[in-house]
């Protein structure tokens, strides 16, 4: 029973998607207003269902051993949402952390939604056009096959390229959503883990520089939210260490140890391709600024923002790649099928 309840606890924790997660924290901030922590998980836990209702049962337990709420949520929410509602508890402004980070997680997934349907659209016409293509095949070559006494050659020229395009398809066609599935998760290991020499030489490039802005825009949004709750740079580093992959860790390396050799000017403190040198030189600029945190979430968000829009462009080119792929196969078909009038 144990092993079917944490299979069971894996799946609901599978899909407690971001929208339900952020939905779920943001009720949270509302009705933490007027309600305890604990009062709050206690109602939830008797009216929720699923993902919503376990974290509640988890987030009672814990604090009913003086645990705390971020504990439990790290089983349920992504890291940011939780290093949110821990730095609220350490601050006790858990509203003023958690309101910022779920703006900022809802226009993502916003844009990360449009993105995908654009994606999700053309690559479903181009599997149906597959799909008919094997159809005809089955049923339609297969019958004209028969009609020309299993004769290739008299086919006419149209049918037979479509039949030569379907056995291609059908005996390497998988191999071409296999090579894209595999190159995508090869990179994002490669951008994640890899703190060689020569990676440090391909940060120019779109896909590497655009990854390590995007890590240093969240670098400073972290920052810029956390300063705003007393920590300091220091602690702030450390908590972003814990979470760290290899290649953001070793930025965030060099970040505290020239705190530790003295450098006090964020702008000074800060290096390498997680920024540009217009935004270290607006951070100089504005370093001891009364408004310096809210600027730098600002620079964060306005970065967030062109990395979003650059991946938007992305998305739509290769959506467009998908159609173009799909014209290139229709083509054969509307061929091979006016070629029957030639039999």
């Amino acid at each position: 029973m144990d092993s079917l309840k944490k299979f069971d606890r894996y799946l609901q924790s599978k899909t407690f998607n971001v929208e339900d997660q952020v939905a779920f924290l943001k009720d949270y901030v509302i009705m933490t207003k007027y309600l305890s922590a604990s009062d709050y998980f206690l109602l939830m836990s008797r009216y929720k269902s699923g993902p919503a209702k376990l974290f509640s049962l988890d987030a009672l337990g814990q604090l009913s051993k003086g645990g705390t709420t971020s504990s439990a949520a790290k089983y349920w929410f992504q890291p940011l949402l939780v290093k949110a509602i821990s730095i609220g508890e350490r601050t006790g402004k858990i509203s003023d952390s958690l309101t910022i980070v779920l703006d900022m997680v809802g226009k993502n997934r916003s844009v990360m939604k449009n993105n995908l349907v654009k994606f999700i659209a053309p690559t479903g016409v181009l599997v149906a056009v597959i799909f008919v293509m094997i159809l005809l095949k089955e049923e339609l070559i297969s019958v004209v096959l028969k009609i020309v006494g299993g004769e290739v050659d008299r086919l006419p020229e149209g049918m037979r390229s479509l039949l030569d395009l379907t056995n291609w398809m059908l005996a390497y066609g998988y191999i071409i959503p296999l090579a894209i599935l595999t190159s995508a998760m090869l990179l994002r290991h490669y951008l994640i883990y890899n703190t060689g020499r020569i990676r440090f030489q391909l940060d120019p490039l779109p896909i590497f520089k655009h990854y390590a802005l995007f890590k240093g825009a969240q670098f400073l949004m972290n920052y810029s939210i956390m300063k705003r709750l007393g920590e300091s740079d220091q602690d702030i580093i450390t908590a972003e260490f814990g979470t760290a992959g290899p290649y953001y860790r070793k930025h965030l390396l060099t970040f505290s140890q020239k705190l530790g050799a003295g450098e006090v000017q964020l702008g000074d403190t800060l290096n390498g391709a997680l920024f540009t040198p217009e935004l270290i030189g607006r951070i100089k600029i504005l370093s001891g600024a009364e408004e310096f945190t809210s600027s730098l979430m600002e620079a964060s968000i306005q970065t967030n923002d062109a990395i979003m829009k650059t991946l938007s462009i992305f998305i739509t080119a290769v959506s467009k790649f998908y159609l173009a792929a799909v014209v290139m196969l229709v083509i054969p078909i509307i061929t091979g099928l006016f070629s029957l009038k030639d039999l």
